[in-house]
């Protein structure tokens, strides 16, 4: 079975739940021991200390498990064909 095992810099989604109430969500753009960097859906980066954050659930990728999306044998004939690329 595939799995979400590690989604790209760039293209995580986040929902950080503020202390203040606020709700900031996005992509993960930077992140660090303190702080967090976030590109909303309207284009700005926001960056969030990781100590105003009350909660932060873990989002799933947007993008579709490969199992449900195509069968067994779709699933080999794009492996190959991806190998096949350099």
């Amino acid at each position: 079975m595939l799995s979400n095992a590690k989604i790209a810099q760039g293209f995580a989604n986040v929902v950080l739940n503020l202390l203040d109430g606020k709700v900031v969500a996005g992509t993960v753009q930077a992140e660090d021991a303190d702080t967090i960097t976030v590109q909303t859906p309207d284009g700005r980066k926001v960056v969030v200390k990781k100590s105003n954050i009350e909660e932060r659930p873990v989002a799933p990728s947007a993008m579709p498990t490969m199992d449900r999306a195509l069968t067994p044998y779709e699933v080999r004939d794009l492996i190959e064909y991806l190998m096949t690329l350099k």
